[in-house]
């Protein structure tokens, strides 16, 4: 009974994840307060469920021990959980001085309102002026960190990984048919949101193309590492004296099975072509470019391994087909837009210029993650005065304003421990499922990265859940071993057995998740009852009047006003 309940946790899990994943990107990209709060929550409660799941109990000793995993991403948040934390501890002034002498002008302008000048003098600073942001920059991290986790966990079976794969493929499918329909018949809606301009860009159910752009890339390179995943290396033959003793039953089953494996590979292909032709068509010149390059990443991953070179070929043809639909269907729009590059360049080197300033006035340990669209409007240039800005179009740029040299360095010794040691195991691997479905993050990271540098992709919750999903799914493939002619997957866990110091681990595990659920629903149901940030899609105002508001519970009323003088 305890391995069926087991069972069931497990598959619960999986399905609240998988549910967060397509919902959210449907919902807009889950850009709004409403949709990301929402599947943040639904990300902590599959959490709890593997929590209770992987506690377990010692028939013999009768004591509990708790089954911790291991994966090779958890160095990466652990560094940044820790810097965000300290980004936001209270600090000596001397100490602040040394370090961002303008963090702490802005924090004692910013005390002066509240205490007098002598009381401020002596007090304790933050390199962080607004914690606000920083704590949500915070639950974010643990809500993507925790989605890796338990992803990485629930796809224990190679049945399981396909399931993911082929949910993605579908979503992916029906994003660009859905923005061909509303595109090409001239409806130009976003579900019942309608598009104010771009109509003749494909965005799906996305608001900006050059989001949807990114999400269909990183389904092209998915589509193009499961469709060499499905074509296995055919086994040397043995002895072929004992085929007349197959039964016409065995015969006939075989068959079927052939034209199956077939189907599947036909439909993972087309699935492709249709997302490469929604990228073409959405005119994002960056979504196209980093995927080309991504592409080209993957084939040269391919070459490396002897066996799989023939992979390339598969490639090549995606990009033919894709090509040739695009085409007929009216490639010109999207070329077209190649011509202004050079107008739009001018525009983002501004924003850069002026997100390099920030970067250079707290240039040690950054203004603050999630600190940008309150710092902007200092710098802003006179040519944007009448523009309000939350992002910098260049996310390497923009995190290393708020992050500044010590977190970049951080992000770039983490992301280079995890390339290391998730080449070195891709390297080991012989079978095409795990070496192409193993090569799939790989581009991906290339793609989202290249695609950043003109844009902010990494700051929209569906796309960067969409790739720390295809992370989890790269990471359960290569870790897929066949072993007395079964499948199954090895994951490194510690067994933390639940006596003082797992105890105490286990309730810092559940304390963070718990603590980032509640202040997650508390903007929920803050935002619920008044919007302090932008929402199109809701079409509500932004400042509600005082009348509007009377009707609205105490609790609520405060947290909203809270939240509105915060901002």
């Amino acid at each position: 009974m305890e391995e069926i309940s087991e069972e069931k946790l497990d598959k619960t899990a999986f399905a609240i994840l998988m549910s967060v994943l397509v919902i959210s990107v449907i919902l807009f990209g889950a850009v709004h307060a409403y949709a990301y709060s929402f599947f943040f929550i639904c990300i902590f409660i599959a959490s709890f469920i593997l929590v209770k799941k992987n506690i377990t109990k010692d028939i013999k000793t009768g004591k509990y021990a708790y089954l911790y995993l291991k994966t090779d991403l958890d160095i990466l948040f652990y560094l940044f959980f820790a810097y965000l934390a300290f980004q936001t501890i209270p600090l000596p002034e001397l100490m602040v001085r040394t370090i961002s002498p303008e963090a702490l002008a802005v924090g004692k302008i910013a005390r002066s309102f509240l205490y007098e000048f002598e009381q401020a003098k002596s007090a304790w600073y933050t390199f962080s002026s607004y914690i606000y942001p920083v704590r949500q920059s915070f639950i974010r991290l643990v809500a993507y960190w925790l989605l890796f986790r338990c992803l990485v966990e629930t796809l224990n079976t190679r049945e399981r990984i396909n399931t993911a794969v082929a949910v993605i493929l579908i979503l992916g499918s029906f994003e660009a048919l859905y923005g061909l329909i509303e595109t090409y018949s001239g409806h130009a809606n976003i579900l019942w949101f309608k598009k104010g301009e771009h109509v003749k860009d494909l965005s799906g159910t996305y608001i900006n193309r050059n989001h949807f752009a990114g999400f269909m890339g990183m389904g092209i390179l998915l589509a193009a590492g499961f469709a060499g995943a499905l074509f296995e290396q055919k086994k040397k033959r043995g002895k072929v004296s004992t085929e007349w003793k197959k039964s016409l039953r065995t015969r006939m089953s075989e068959l079927f099975l052939k034209d199956r494996i077939y189907a599947k590979k036909i439909l993972v292909v087309t699935s492709g072509v249709i997302m490469g032709l929604g990228l073409i068509l959405s005119a994002s010149r960056g979504g196209m470019i980093s995927a080309s390059i991504a592409m080209f990443l993957m084939g040269l991953m391919f070459l490396f391994k002897k066996e799989h070179r023939g992979k390339g070929l598969l490639l090549l043809a995606m990009f033919l087909v894709t090509f040739i639909y695009a085409y007929n269907v009216g490639i010109d729009y999207s070329l077209k837009r190649f011509n202004h590059i050079s107008d739009d360049y001018e525009t983002r080197e501004r924003y850069a210029l002026k997100t390099y300033e920030i970067f250079e006035d707290y240039k040690i340990t950054g203004a603050g993650i999630g600190n940008f669209q309150y710092l902007y409007p200092r710098y802003q240039s006179s040519e944007d005065k009448k523009q309000y800005f939350l992002y910098a179009h260049n996310d390497w740029l923009q995190f290393a304003a708020e992050a500044g040299i010590a977190g970049f360095v951080l992000l770039i010794a983490g992301v280079f421990y995890y390339i290391y040691f998730t080449i070195r195991r891709w390297k080991a691997r012989s079978n095409s499922y795990s070496i192409c479905l193993g090569a799939v993050p790989f581009a991906v990271f290339t793609a989202m990265g290249i695609h950043s540098y003109s844009d902010f992709n990494l700051h929209i919750p569906a796309n960067f859940m969409m790739m720390v999903t295809i992370a989890a799914i790269g990471h359960s493939a290569m870790n897929l071993e066949k072993r007395y002619h079964k499948e199954n997957i090895r994951y490194n866990y510690s067994e933390l057995r639940l006596e003082r110091k797992g105890i105490f681990l286990l309730l810092l595990f559940t304390g963070v998740i718990l603590w980032s659920g509640i202040w997650s629903f508390r903007h929920l149901a803050a935002e619920s009852l008044c919007n302090t940030v932008s929402n199109s899609t809701l079409n509500r105002e932004r400042y509600p009047s005082i009348e509007k508001d009377k009707g609205r519970d105490h609790l609520g009323r405060q947290e909203c006003r809270i939240q509105i003088q915060a901002g």
